[in-house]
């Protein structure tokens, strides 16, 4: 099967409606040239919290230019003038074909959105339906690419009706509320005459004028006819309604994935004739709501989104991620959620993969967890527990690389924790419906929350577990104190007794630790005492449990099949280690033990400081029995 290229886009919010249809343009365009596409795309740019917006940024560190045959940027997404030229300085050290979508930069070869054609559309609609000459234009960003032409599109179709354009008509203004608030604000206190309809250069603007200026007590369109450029939904949701238009956003997408082709193969391609643009009547200019076939499509697909929201509103999924005790149900409860891809159309076939870094739930230090780029080794963990994988990061994701019969679109989104990185999502389907609707944002945002959370929870019960430890264990030698040997011989008394084995408990005391204190000083005391913990560890070979319960007490206890035997052969394993010790070492004492044993059923009647009791008997008649051998003679 001949190998597809591959084009990677780099995006933001795809959420939203103007991303998304660019997306759906390209990937439209690529699959009709039987060509795969990768997504890599940030939620959010949310500059007020630095290490998240690091955090989120991070995800294009993800990508290898070495596996992509070309890039595509919609520069227009993103609002971080920093962060777009950080990308493209990034996409220029590649080596590879760029095509900037939407956005003009000298950089790369630009493909933008015929501005004009759709804008003179909806003020040829103030004039020709509504009979307005006096109309005002609040356009966006001075000498900008998209506000300037817009702003001509205005001036060019009242120039082509015979009206007069005039300058102080011209209003620049910043896609959002400030500017839309402003010029509601100087036209209440008559610093500028109203007009008799106003023109907004996206609807959110129009959306923040229609509400200031009503707060002000004025009535639209009664007073002012208002509309909008863009057609986003939320537009159908205003009181007015906005006119507006829908513009093909799709269509750049398409050309921009066009020219990309083109500059890789040097092949003519035929680009498709996406849908056109329309206008939406609304009653913010004094029509009547629209009803049309695409306004009733475009409310489907908002009702979708709300069906889906509801569900997951109603599903909890944060707290059931934070009340998974494995990562085995943590991704269990994550393929409960189908319904947030593709905004609920069951139409849309996708998978799903959360693949996280090595170590990503490590006990480490602060300052030493992965911030930019991700590890090595990745572990791919959602479509199949039996089939998870591992596989080197600079593959980017395997499955990309996989012969299909038809091209796919993979969809890349970041994992963190503010600036912690725990991996990326993927998403993927061979439909040219973008899967992420708005809910999408929720659900990756209880994901990624609730994988801190478990991470959390794993750190804290490590060092619970590390701090009971510490309580059970003598901090001399290693093995358990007292502590530890009274949890653990109860422990092994009830095994013996349900399993019908044999219990043992040998009893130690090392012989002449006062001499070598007084004599030589407690650090050699301390030193004779860890090796007599060390031999009694080595000789025990069926998981029994060494414990000191006094200054130079000592215990070993285990259950199992027991013989006289089998506990004299382990007595000697632990002399001989003592011998060995004493001959490598040339010091003027020797380290030496008393021990003593018993081996016994457990029966209810059965209490342990009788078999303790029976045990030291026998170790002091051997100890009592020695010479004065803890000297070298």
């Amino acid at each position: 099967m001949k190998k597809r290229m591959c084009f990677a886009v780099l995006a933001r919010s795809i959420d939203e409606s103007y991303p998304t249809e660019v997306l759906e343009g390209i990937i439209s365009q690529a699959y009709a040239l039987d060509c795969d596409v990768a997504v890599f795309s940030m939620f959010d740019e949310n500059n007020y919290v630095s290490e998240f917006f690091d955090g989120e940024k991070n995800i294009f560190n993800l990508i290898n230019p070495e596996k992509f045959d070309g890039f595509l940027i919609p520069g227009a997404l993103f609002n971080d003038s920093g962060l777009r030229n950080e990308l493209f300085d990034m996409l220029k050290n590649t080596g590879k074909p760029v095509v900037s979508v939407d956005y003009s930069t000298d950089l790369f070869p630009c493909v933008l959105k015929d501005e004009r054609t759709p804008f003179k559309d909806i003020v040829a609609h103030l004039i020709d339906v509504h009979g307005f000459t006096d109309i005002m234009c609040l356009t966006g960003l001075k000498d900008t690419f998209q506000a300037e032409e817009r702003l001509a599109a205005y001036k060019d179709i009242l120039t082509e009706k015979g009206l007069y354009v005039r300058e102080d008509r011209c209003i620049y203004g910043d896609y959002w509320a400030d500017a839309a608030y402003n010029l509601a604000d100087n036209i209440h206190s008559g610093k500028i005459k109203a007009p008799q309809a106003l023109v907004c250069a996206n609807d959110r603007m129009a959306m923040f004028f229609v509400e200031r200026f009503t707060q002000l007590g004025h009535k639209v369109p009664e007073e002012i006819a208002v509309v909008g450029y863009d057609g986003i939904p939320e537009s159908r949701d205003n009181v007015p309604t906005i006119c507006t238009y829908k513009v093909p956003d799709a269509q750049v997408g398409a050309e921009g994935c066009a020219k990309l082709y083109e500059i890789i193969t040097g092949e003519k391609c035929e680009t498709l004739n996406l849908h056109r643009g329309f206008v939406i009547r609304g009653e913010s200019c004094g029509c009547l709501e629209d009803n049309s076939l695409n306004v009733r499509e475009m409310r489907r697909r908002t009702r979708r989104e709300q069906i889906c929201r509801e569900f997951f509103r109603t599903a909890n999924m944060f707290e059931c991620l934070a009340n998974a005790p494995t990562m085995n149900d943590f991704i269990d409860h994550l393929q409960k959620t189908p319904y947030i891809f593709g905004a609920g159309d069951s139409n849309t076939e996708y998978a799903y993969d959360l693949c996280l870094c090595k170590d990503w739930d490590s006990l480490e230090a602060q300052h030493n967890y992965i911030k930019t780029g991700y590890s090595k080794q990745m572990l791919a963990m959602c479509r199949n527990i039996d089939k998870r994988f591992t596989f080197d990061v600079s593959e980017v994701f395997p499955p990309l690389w996989e012969e299909r019969d038809v091209p796919n679109t993979f969809s890349f989104f970041p994992v963190h924790f503010n600036n912690r990185c725990l991996g990326f999502s993927v998403v993927w389907q061979s439909t040219n419906t973008v899967v992420c609707g708005k809910t999408f944002w929720d659900w990756h945002k209880a994901l990624t929350n609730g994988l801190e959370f478990l991470r959390t929870k794993i750190y804290l019960e490590s060092l619970n577990h590390i701090t009971y430890l510490n309580s059970i264990k003598d901090k001399l030698t290693g093995i358990y104190n007292r502590s530890g040997y009274d949890k653990y011989s109860d422990e092994f008394m009830q095994n013996a007794k349900q399993q019908g084995k044999k219990f043992m408990l040998i009893s130690c005391d090392m012989d002449g630790l006062k001499y070598i204190n007084d004599t030589f000083g407690h650090l050699e005391g301390d030193v004779s005492l860890r090796i007599i913990a060390n031999g009694l560890s080595y000789a025990c070979l069926n998981n029994e449990i060494c414990a000191r319960i006094g200054g130079d007490e000592f215990v070993v206890i285990g259950y199992g099949d027991y013989t006289q035997q089998s506990v004299t052969d382990m007595i000697h394993q632990f002399e001989k280690y003592l011998k060995r010790y004493n001959d490598a070492n040339n010091n003027e004492y020797k380290v030496d033990a008393s021990v003593g044993y018993v081996i016994c059923d457990i029966d209810q009647n059965t209490k342990l400081k009788d078999i303790l009791s029976r045990a030291d008997k026998m170790m002091y008649k051997n100890k009592f029995a020695k010479p004065n051998r803890h000297t070298r003679l």
